[in-house]
């Protein structure tokens, strides 16, 4: 929704204004922190200009978001999890791999995305499959 009030131009206290909303109200619906009444998201549909779809639409694309960056940082942990006890440095996993070790920094740091493949010869160095790169772990 954030991204929504700065296109319209708006701060939280003008949207708060137009919707008779408070402003704690607006900023905790766009830190997802409280849910919101179909009434008021009309509101403040209504005050930027766009449709309640639209700001379902885009709260559902953040979802994902999240979800993928949760995925990383689970893909991530557990990479140097297994590699550490196999007794890995980031080097012999990339000869294992055959990936580079940039590559699997990258990996280990959240910074990039893999590809199928590259998961794939990430697991097979790893002597796993790839869902068990994905498994969450204590």
């Amino acid at each position: 929704m954030k991204r929504l009030r700065s296109r319209a131009g708006l701060s939280q206290h003008d949207l708060a204004s137009s919707t008779k909303m408070s402003v704690a109200t607006i900023n905790q619906v766009e830190g997802a922190k409280r849910g919101v009444a179909l009434s008021s998201l009309e509101k403040i549909a209504s005050a930027l200009d766009v449709s309640v779809h639209q700001i379902i639409q885009l709260g559902k694309e953040m979802a994902d978001l999240d979800a993928i960056r949760e995925a990383r940082t689970i893909l991530a942990n557990n990479v140097k999890l297994r590699r550490k006890e196999l007794g890995l440095s980031q080097e012999d996993l990339s000869r294992r791999a055959s990936i580079s070790i940039s590559t699997v920094t990258s990996i280990e740091k959240c910074s990039k995305a893999a590809t199928v493949d590259v998961l794939q010869s990430v697991a097979i160095g790893l002597d796993m499959t790839i869902a068990d790169l994905f498994v969450i772990r204590s």
